[in-house]
C-alpha cells in the first residue's frame, strides 16, 4: 500500500512517497533539481549500484506514457540512498539547497506518518472499547441459563429474579466475564478501583446474628426458615443449602465467595443478612418466649 505526502519548503515542492512504510523520492525529481539529464543520473546510480544496494533495496519503475514513445525507467531512492546520491555531486548552492529541502521533506513526512499512526491507534482503541462495552452489556443482561436477553435498563430486575444477582454483584460478575472474554478490565480502565455498597448498612452472617442475640449459631437457620425468609434444601450430594424466599430477598442477598466445592466445582454462595432480619428473628424469639411462659 502506497500513499504520497507532498511537502512544500521555500516554494520548492518535494514529493515524498511512502511505500510499505519506507519513505522514497523519485530519481527524476532529483535530476530535475540538479539540472542534469535524468539518464545521466540513472547511469551514476548504476555505476555505484553496489553502494546503493548496501543502503537498502533500490526499486526501479517504468513510467506510464500516453501514445507512442519509449517509457522511461526511474528509481525510488530511500533517504540514505538520496543522501549518498547527492554526495556524488559538488556542493554548489543548488545542491546544498536540494540537500536541505530533501532533509526537511523526509523529516516532515515522518511526522505526518506518525500523526496518522497515532490517529489509527486511537481509532483502533475506540473499536476495542466499543467491543468491551458491548460484551459487558451482554453479560450484564443475560438471563437464566442464557434463555433470553433483555434491555440494559431491565438487567438488574431480570438478573435478580433469574439468578439472584443484583447491584454491585451484578457489576462485578459482568466485569469478570468481560475480562475472560476480551482480556480488558472495564472497571479498571475507567479508574473504578472500588464500588460503593448498594445499601449503606452492615451485612451480617449467621454467626453475627447469633452473637447479637446471644444465642447459638445453630439456632439461626431454623428460625430464618420458620419465619419464611429462606428455604432449606438438599443438593445432589445431599448437602444442606438455603435459598432466599421473595420475603427473604428484602432482608438479605447472595454473596459469591469466589470459592468452589472441591467435590464438584460448584460455586459456593453465602447468604448475608441486613439488620432488619435480626429484628424478625428477635420478634420470633420473643413470641416463643411469651408462648412458652404461658
Amino acid at each position: 500500500m502506497s500513499n504520497n505526502t507532498q511537502i512544500s519548503y521555500k516554494s520548492q515542492v518535494v514529493n515524498i512517497i511512502n511505500i510499505d512504510g519506507t519513505f522514497r523520492v523519485d530519481s527524476r525529481l532529483i535530476a530535475q533539481r540538479l539540472s542534469i539529464q535524468h539518464r545521466n543520473f540513472i547511469e551514476n546510480i548504476r555505476k555505484y549500484s553496489s553502494e546503493f544496494h548496501q543502503l537498502g533495496i533500490l526499486p526501479f519503475q517504468t513510467e506510464e506514457i500516453n501514445g507512442r514513445g519509449q517509457p522511461e525507467k526511474y528509481a525510488l531512492l530511500n533517504e540514505d540512498q538520496t543522501i549518498f546520491a547527492l554526495t556524488l555531486s559538488r556542493n554548489t548552492p543548488e545542491v546544498v539547497q536540494l540537500k536541505l529541502d530533501l532533509t526537511v521533506a523526509f523529516k516532515n513526512a515522518r511526522q505526518v506518518a506518525t500523526q496518522s499512526a497515532d490517529k489509527m491507534v486511537i481509532y483502533t482503541n475506540r473499536e476495542l472499547m466499543e467491543e468491551v462495552a458491548e460484551t459487558f452489556k451482554a453479560y450484564a443482561t443475560i438471563c437464566f441459563r442464557g434463555k433470553s436477553f433483555c434491555g440494559y435498563l431491565f438487567a438488574k430486575t431480570f438478573a435478580s429474579e433469574c439468578i439472584g444477582v443484583t447491584g454491585n454483584q451484578l457489576t462485578l460478575a459482568a466485569n469478570n466475564a468481560t475480562i475472560k472474554h476480551t482480556g480488558i478490565n472495564p472497571l479498571e480502565s475507567m479508574g473504578l478501583t472500588h464500588l460503593s455498597a448498594d445499601t449503606q448498612e452492615q451485612t451480617l452472617t449467621i454467626s453475627d446474628i447469633a452473637k447479637r442475640l446471644d444465642i447459638k449459631p445453630q439456632q439461626i437457620n431454623p428460625i430464618l426458615t420458620k419465619i419464611g425468609l429462606q428455604t432449606a434444601n438438599r443438593d445432589h450430594k445431599d448437602r444442606l443449602y438455603y435459598e432466599l424466599t421473595n420475603l427473604g430477598k428484602e432482608h438479605g442477598f447472595y454473596l459469591d465467595t469466589g470459592k468452589k466445592h472441591k467435590t464438584d466445582g460448584c460455586p459456593v454462595r453465602q447468604i448475608k443478612w441486613y439488620d432488619s432480619a435480626i429484628e424478625l428473628v428477635k420478634t420470633h424469639l420473643e413470641a416463643d418466649f411469651v408462648l412458652g411462659a404461658a
